[in-house]
């Protein structure tokens, strides 16, 4: 598993893509097409739904972004996180158990008073052998659990798992 930062990584993946395709694009352009990751939108319903998880849970971000991209999300989305967490400060990157031990030593929790949310079937799995609850989101694109995944909650979207978490 590569430790070199997220931003480092996308910008050796988009050469390589660029030059696999025979593409000219100077340097000073790929720097730039590099950083596209840091104007990503959160999902559309990502807002409301956090905030209305917010009142009850504390919500922090467990990421393999970098801080900067984390930041710059959370400020473009108006993310009512409590903490941003990014597996760069541990130089490594999820599924590596180091993240989710990370962010539990980090907030002072035991694995079962956590619970790690996403649409990643990958990330769940790691976070559930850690012992860390799960709640499945589903998203067009993002990974579809196998047959023997058994997360703790499953949703349609955020907007679901905010209204099951909190009835």
């Amino acid at each position: 598993m590569s430790r070199a930062p997220l931003a480092e990584i996308n910008r050796l993946a988009l050469a390589t893509a660029v030059e696999e395709q025979g593409l000219t694009v100077d340097a000073s352009a790929l720097d730039r097409l590099a950083l596209v990751t840091q104007r990503l939108r959160p999902w559309p319903d990502a807002t409301p739904a956090l905030r209305a998880l917010s009142g009850r849970f504390t919500l922090v971000a467990l990421s393999n972004a970098t801080t900067a991209m984390l930041a710059a999300i959370s400020r473009r989305g108006t993310l009512p996180w409590h903490c941003v967490l990014s597996s760069e400060l541990v130089r490594s990157y999820k599924p590596d158990p180091v993240v989710y031990e990370m962010a539990l030593d980090l907030l002072r929790v035991e694995p079962e008073q956590s619970m790690l949310v996403a649409a990643h079937p990958w990330d769940l799995r790691a976070a559930a052998a850690k012992g860390i609850r799960t709640a499945y989101v589903a998203r067009a694109g993002e990974g579809t659990p196998e047959p023997t995944d058994a997360f703790d909650v499953e949703a349609d979207d955020l907007a679901h798992l905010a209204r099951t978490l909190i009835e």
